[in-house]
């Protein structure tokens, strides 16, 4: 039988709580990261929604294409004016 000494459980009791402490360590560092990717996004996505809302104002009045009513049509004749 083989029988460990005072010494050798302490050293493994140590390095059990070093590798529990460490992956502690490590899951609180990932979690931050994860925090801050999170936020990274929610920034980005806001952004782009509001700059979607302003690209939506300029639509309407500047005449860029977007969608058109076929009955009153800027370019002329209207879609029933064509048929007649």
């Amino acid at each position: 039988m083989c029988f460990r000494s005072k010494s050798q459980k302490k050293a493994e009791e140590s390095a059990n709580l070093a590798s529990a402490e460490s992956r502690a360590a490590a899951e609180l560092e990932r979690q931050q990261v994860v925090r801050q990717r999170a936020e990274q996004k929610r920034e980005d996505i806001q952004g782009a929604l509001s700059q979607k809302s302003v690209n939506q104002g300029r639509r309407g009045s500047s005449g860029a294409r977007g969608r058109r009513s076929l009955y009153s049509a800027n370019t002329g004749a209207g879609f029933i004016s064509r048929f007649d």
